[in-house]
């Protein structure tokens, strides 16, 4: 596996960038991270940041057991809360992938996203823990009704939440040349899949997929911080 990777983070129209991003070596094991704080200007930031902090503290990438990891991650944040009345009700979305050889174990929370490209197509490894997909997947809502969704970005789930946060853990075997996409809602809500399979076609290496996706960017209105990690294998 190769170490290449790019990684982008933008605070658009908000007064503060509460996403949050890693990418980092712990045991010759491959991690990255995303997060999306939530609380407004009750630290969401923080709650990104110090997620992602926590979770590689805590991580053993040998043993796999990431759910478990989100759980203690989850407690610490909800000390964090307790013990700083302006970090009362912050929360963060989070994804994250642990990488030996060809393997990947992730785990995600909330409605930040991770995505595979390999050759012509692009497949969706995280669910998203939404109310719109909730009803979408219980047949309450059409693929119309699903798209215009007025609610269609509150989260279900996330790290620091009052409720324990529901956690989604998936396995792949990864492919040589595969690529690895990373993304904030304020990224895949504007860039569609086949947006992203074709700037990844187009562009021969991992920096020039990043710079590609840059550039699409440029062409859209941002709404919300954004922000990508790209990986190849």
């Amino acid at each position: 596996m190769q170490d290449s990777h790019y990684i982008f983070t933008e605070i658009g129209p908000r007064l503060e960038n509460q996403d949050a991003v890693h990418v980092g070596i712990k045991a010759q094991y491959l991690i990255a991270c995303l997060a999306d704080g939530v609380g407004g200007e009750n630290c969401g930031s923080i709650a990104s940041t110090q997620s992602i902090q926590y979770f590689i503290e805590m991580v053993n990438p040998k043993e796999e057991r990431l759910d478990v990891t989100i759980q203690e991650v989850h407690n610490e944040i909800v000390l964090l809360q307790a013990k700083d009345p302006r970090c009362k009700g912050m929360a963060s979305t989070f994804t994250a992938c642990v990488i030996d050889g060809m393997k990947l174990v992730g785990c995600q929370v909330g409605d930040t996203r991770l995505c595979v490209l390999r050759g012509n197509g692009i497949k969706q490894l995280t669910e998203l823990h939404t109310e719109a997909n909730r009803l979408y997947k219980s047949g309450q809502l059409t693929k119309e009704a699903y798209a215009n969704y007025p609610r269609k970005n509150i989260i279900e789930s996330a790290i620091g939440m009052k409720t324990v946060p529901k956690v989604q853990i998936f396995e792949f075997e990864l492919h040589p040349k595969d690529r690895l996409l990373l993304t904030s809602d304020g990224i895949h809500d504007l860039v569609t899949k086949r947006e992203f399979r074709d700037l990844s076609l187009k562009s021969e290496t991992i920096e020039s997929f990043g710079e590609n996706i840059k550039g699409c960017l440029k062409n859209k209105v941002l709404q919300d911080n954004a922000s990508f990690i790209v990986i190849g294998i």
